[in-house]
């Protein structure tokens, strides 16, 4: 949650309007990052995902800190900053709405599609999709990039690029920028 706000705050600051291009997914946190902009644009090949943040358990792996939260095997520590990472991961994409691409829905909307995307009773898996159609259901403002456009085509490719890039050389994220790019090595 901590990432995604600085994000979204980054850009909030530093942009009067963007759009987010979506090529193949961007789930959780880059959802909420996609929520933040103007616009939305997808393709065949673009998911969001709920925004259900998840939490590392030993001995099980990633779980919904949903599930953490109400799990009273773990520790009460664990189970408030499982419950705080919900609230605040909630609280950041309504605001990011409200002042955003819902900002003329009621607060009844609002808080449907909140629930909704961030609840892991929803969706059933921190992997599930939210395709164009399921982001058009929710209020979204997103758009359809057709796989014959010509900017769908240049997305596609430079995505591939940099897919392959990255795997070649271990980068984990790359930061592009209007004067600087930072590369960052995958940790191993």
């Amino acid at each position: 949650v901590d990432a995604v706000e600085k994000v979204v705050t980054v850009l909030k600051a530093r942009l009067n309007s963007y759009r987010v291009i979506v090529p193949s997914w961007a789930k959780s946190g880059g959802t909420v990052i996609a929520m933040s902009s103007e616009q939305i644009l997808l393709g065949v090949n673009s998911e969001l995902g709920p925004i259900d943040p998840q939490m590392f358990i030993p001995d099980i792996g990633p779980a919904p800190c949903e599930f953490v939260a109400n799990d009273n095997d773990q520790p009460a520590i664990i189970r408030q900053m499982a419950s705080s990472a919900v609230d605040r991961m909630k609280a950041l994409a309504r605001k990011i709405l409200k002042e955003g691409m819902l900002s003329s829905s009621d607060d009844d909307k609002l808080d449907n599609v909140i629930q909704k995307i961030s609840s892991s009773d929803t969706y059933k898996s921190h992997g599930a999709v939210i395709d164009f159609s399921e982001a058009q259901e929710l209020g979204l403002s997103v758009d359809w990039l057709d796989p014959s456009e010509e900017m769908w085509r240049r997305v596609w490719l430079l995505y591939c690029c940099y897919d392959y890039d990255t795997k070649l050389k271990g980068i984990g994220k790359i930061t592009e920028g209007a004067v600087n790019s930072i590369a960052r090595r995958s940790s191993m």
